[in-house]
């Protein structure tokens, strides 16, 4: 006790020195000075991502968030895709239905693809950091569109505006949903007969408990006034739902699209469409105006400058890519992450894969970004403590077995 209040006096006179030193004081108020000299707006638009041809693939995507939906923008078979997504939409079986990876995993929301009236031959793109949003021209052989697209900073929307040349008068949005399935599918048991095999490769316990694979309904689509909602239920209760609704003035398209996850309860349609109906009563000026200033403040609670442009762009941009991902009362960066492709990694692992995305945090001082995080463990950590076990080697050392993710 002696020994434990000795070490307590020790920090906290090194921290007294350490904070109340007068270098460090004179060196926090030169920095502010420093911080509020920036001109920002100027800074961060030389960090800008341009394009003058269509992205061919998500990895050159121009991407967005808000923490909890997303989006992305590029070319597939000829059509400009406009891709969406959720991050805590996943299946809510229990380990009868295998590990997190095929129980609890991860699941894709869908696309829009714009079908032009002529060919897509190139755009000239920009990706606005300082306001998080792209704006530019898609060019065709038969005329041009000017977009603007966002996902709102607070609401739960995505928005993209069109404005077509004559030429493009008829282009127009199709929806795609994906299906409403694990994409980690390449060994789980379609018969019984293939289960031991399945119990072999990740615990014997699946020999007697796992069950064969039941998909999930199939989705629906609904109408509900002016607003069109794709609705995907879960086989073991709740839901989530893509609403969306194009508003038509002065020559401008302003398609709204809003994505909501409910369960146990299957609201989630009527979440979207009132998330929706909350939207696009808004002004405007004033949805771009509350957009526009969460991202400004999120921006200036800490200034990196790097002589070298490339390494400072690419700082800059990681900066942004962590607004987008990871924020309290959201959600926080997983495996998949916000703009999940599919694939294997479907779900949360609780080591280096989570601990490195989260660098950020305290490095750029953005601490309300790795707040989610800390209260997922929370509320899961009796789950967490029950996979812990104790493991021998050159040392003895408590482990989680964990492939997690939150039922």
């Amino acid at each position: 006790m002696k020994h434990h209040t000795m070490i307590t006096k020790m920090l906290g006179a090194l921290a007294c020195a350490v904070l109340c030193s007068s270098p460090l004081a004179a060196a926090e108020s030169r920095d502010a000075g420093i911080a509020r000299e920036i001109d920002w707006p100027a800074f961060m638009r030389q960090h800008d991502m341009t394009f003058d041809k269509l992205p061919a693939n998500w990895k050159q995507a121009p991407h967005f968030g808000d923490g909890m939906v997303g989006s992305m923008l590029y070319a597939t078979g000829g059509k400009l895709r406009l891709q969406l997504f959720r991050a805590d939409v996943q299946d809510h079986r229990d380990d009868t239905y295998g590990w997190a990876g095929y129980s609890r995993a991860h699941l894709m929301i869908g696309d829009f693809f714009l079908e032009t009236v002529g060919k897509p031959t190139g755009c000239n793109w920009r990706k606005d950091l300082w306001n998080a949003e792209l704006t530019g021209v898609i060019k065709t052989d038969k005329g041009e569109i000017r977009i603007r697209h966002y996902t709102h900073a607070e609401e739960m929307a995505i928005v993209t505006e069109l404005t077509p040349s004559a030429g493009e008068q008829g282009c127009r949005w199709s929806w795609h949903p994906a299906p409403g399935e694990f994409t980690r599918n390449e060994d789980y048991p379609k018969t019984k007969e293939e289960i031991p095999a399945f119990a072999k490769k990740y615990g014997n316990h699946y020999a007697e408990t796992l069950k064969v694979y039941q998909p999930n309904p199939p989705g629906r689509l609904e109408k509900q006034g002016d607003t069109s909602v794709w609705v995907q239920d879960f086989l073991v209760g709740g839901q989530y739902a893509t609403a969306w609704r194009e508003q038509v003035e002065n020559g401008k398209r302003v398609q709204v699209v809003s994505i909501a996850h409910s369960y146990p309860a299957s609201s989630a349609a009527r979440t979207a469409v009132a998330d929706m109906d909350r939207f696009v009563k808004l002004d405007d000026t004033a949805r771009t105006k509350s957009h526009r200033n969460w991202w400004h403040r999120y921006y200036q609670q800490s200034y990196v400058s790097i002589p070298d442009k490339s390494l400072e762009s690419l700082y800059w941009q990681t900066i942004y890519r962590f607004g987008c991902t990871s924020r309290t009362g959201r959600f926080y960066v997983d495996c998949p992450g916000i703009w999940f492709q599919g694939g294997r990694w479907s779900y949360t692992t609780t080591d280096w894969n989570i601990q490195c995305a989260h660098w950020p945090v305290y490095a750029a001082n953005r601490l309300e970004q790795g707040e989610e995080l800390l209260n997922r463990f929370h509320q899961g950590r009796e789950e967490l403590i029950r996979r812990c076990v104790l493991w021998s080697g050159r040392r003895t050392r408590l482990i989680c077995r964990s492939r997690w993710r939150p039922t």
